[in-house]
């Protein structure tokens, strides 16, 4: 997927697209202005001048059908938002929300795969146990079974491009201003997100359940397919069998703990319960509630 395969296709410059598209009464614009706008003819390199940037930031934004790129009346190359796109609210929050949908799963089948499943693999990787440089996160990713090369993560770029947008989709956050180090892979900004899609307020459902509809919405996360997939990777490269699957990944289990330590989710097992799911510290969950919605 170009978003992480293309350098220049780092999220703050998905964004500023979006943002532009989005501004102003115009509805639409020529290529040739978004371009002009997104690099102007001083930034850009050799004798040629050419766009490269611009027009690779295009290209990871319409596959992920952040726009539409049609030809004006007059014939010119132009694009403008996708229709699916609510332009009353460009927040940063709002195109996040958006585009963690598609990535992770309207593309879940397409586009995004390879990036799903690597972003699947890092929710396995405990947080005290992250590797802390490039090669590292190489190294380890190999040594799970997975092929850098066809991966398209045999560059320390495409890492750090992995990195900005696992953040920016609420899968992971940083405790280090250096490369590739302080990499906690916890996905509770995301699920906060879609709680109201997981599991509606006032509202309890069993933890297997829960399992299911996070899956369901985020193929990446436990009870998804990609999730599946990837842990039957580790467990093959590690020479075991697929064990522990009544336990949460590592990013999930720091995930609902950070939710419930905030409040946005409860859960629990009773002392009888005979029937229940394991977080990575052993700790017995059974059932996942949410509070009911204050009122205003």
């Amino acid at each position: 997927m170009k978003l992480y395969t293309s350098f220049e296709a780092v999220p703050s410059r998905i964004l500023g697209l979006a943002r532009l598209l989005a501004s102003g009464k115009r509805s639409e614009r020529t290529r040739e202005d978004v371009v002009a706008l997104l690099q102007p003819p001083s930034l850009r390199k050799g004798e040629s001048g050419t766009a490269d940037m611009a027009n690779r930031v295009i290209g990871a934004a319409s596959e992920l059908g952040l726009v539409d790129e049609f030809e004006n009346a007059r014939g010119e190359p132009s694009m403008r938002l996708s229709k699916l796109i609510d332009t009353s609210d460009p927040s940063r929050e709002y195109l996040a929300r958006w585009i963690a949908r598609r990535v992770l799963h309207d593309l879940i089948e397409d586009a995004s795969r390879n990036f799903a499943l690597v972003l699947a693999w890092l929710m396995m990787i405990p947080s005290d146990d992250t590797p802390e440089d490039e090669t590292a996160w190489k190294r380890r990713f190999s040594g799970d079974g997975f092929h850098i090369d066809n991966m398209g993560l045999n560059n320390d770029q495409r890492w750090q491009n992995v990195f900005y947008w696992s953040q920016f989709l609420g899968l992971t956050w940083q405790l280090s201003s250096t490369k590739a180090s302080g990499i906690v892979c916890d996905p509770s900004t995301l699920i906060n997100w879609f709680l109201d899609d997981l599991l509606p307020p006032g509202r309890e459902i069993t933890a297997d359940a829960f399992r299911d509809k996070l899956g369901e919405l985020f193929p990446t996360l436990d009870g998804g397919a990609i999730h599946r997939e990837a842990r039957a990777q580790i467990a093959k490269a590690r020479g075991g069998s697929l064990e522990h699957e009544d336990r949460m990944s590592p990013g999930v289990s720091l995930a609902l703990r950070e939710l419930r330590e905030h409040a946005k989710l409860h859960y629990h097992c009773p002392d009888d319960q005979r029937t229940f799911l394991l977080l990575d510290d052993g700790e017995k969950i059974a059932f996942v509630s949410r509070p009911p919605r204050a009122e205003s």
